[in-house]
């Protein structure tokens, strides 16, 4: 059987890189693009438990194309031609980033979603944070006005992409259009982490967990009778409950509605507040850092 062609934009972030370590051992053909030129190494296998540890033998060169995804051309075209998914992780993270910057967003979302739709792709698949800076939302309402951050050009940028994507969805019914909120930090859209983690540990936690089950069960989203329609959105992180410890600190539980990521199978058991501790016993896929 023909291997399915997935592109994959911004692969050399963390985000984007741990897409790529979840989709070659499962048999994708993935094609890899970022700003520069350079390699990802993944392992050609998954471990067959969490506590196997994965030889060099088992390591594999990525190759990454280095493109501007801001500007279009006839690159990014032949890259995309043959693709059956598109996952959109190519951005200027940074919330407090110009209106230059996050405008630059806005042309590598357009870039990349036309070349999509162009090439055929049957699934997008885009990354945001949207829900932090431009407040928690349902289809033209805000629903939490309470818990938004205050309004920037990046959350703005994310908000016109989802919109796009939205009228999109119309226009091409036979794609599925599916966004990913990571919400900044995984626990709620204001304030600082719940404990004294770094955001790159939050970052890594969220990548290797989480999201790879959400591609990974995305990419099969055409067979699942659990979801009527070309457009869905999903909050990539799990149900956290504080520790003892933490709710004398004044910390909450997670609080954002994640019935569509439980329709689509993931299995929310991780728990932020004990992520390094029981690091191996939680985790579901497991996907080695290198």
């Amino acid at each position: 059987m023909m291997q399915k062609k997935v592109v994959v934009t911004g692969a050399a972030g963390a985000l984007g890189s741990a897409y790529v370590r979840a989709l070659v051992p499962q048999g994708y053909e993935v094609v890899c693009i970022s700003k520069s030129d350079e390699e990802i190494k993944v392992y050609k296998r998954l471990p067959k438990d969490p506590y196997e540890i994965l030889g060099e033998d088992n390591l594999t060169n990525i190759k990454v194309h280095g493109v501007d995804l801001a500007q279009a051309n006839a690159v990014i075209r032949r890259l995309f031609t043959g693709a059956y998914a598109v996952i959109m992780a190519a951005a200027n993270p940074d919330p407090r980033q110009s209106k230059a910057s996050a405008e630059r967003n806005r042309r590598i979302d357009r870039n990349t979603l036309n070349a999509a739709l162009d090439c055929g792709a049957e699934i997008i698949i885009y990354l945001s944070s949207m829900l932090r800076l431009a407040g928690l939302v349902d289809g033209d309402k805000i629903i939490r006005p309470d818990m938004s951050a205050p309004r920037g050009y990046y959350g703005d940028s994310k908000q016109r992409t989802v919109e796009q994507m939205q009228q999109l969805s119309k226009q091409n019914p036979g794609v599925y259009f599916l966004y990913n909120d990571h919400g900044w930090y995984p626990r709620e859209t204001r304030g600082a982490p719940p404990t004294n983690y770094t955001d790159r540990a939050l970052q890594s936690w969220v990548a290797e967990t989480e999201t790879q089950q959400h591609i990974l069960m995305q990419l099969e989203i055409c067979q699942n009778p659990n979801f009527v329609g070309n457009f869905h959105g999903f909050i990539t992180v799990s149900k956290n409950i504080p520790t003892e410890k933490a709710r004398r600190m004044g910390h909450r539980p997670f609080i954002f509605d994640i019935a569509p990521s439980e329709k689509l199978g993931i299995e929310h058991t991780a728990n932020i507040y004990e992520m390094l501790p029981e690091y191996w016993k939680w985790r579901r896929v497991p996907i080695h850092m290198y």
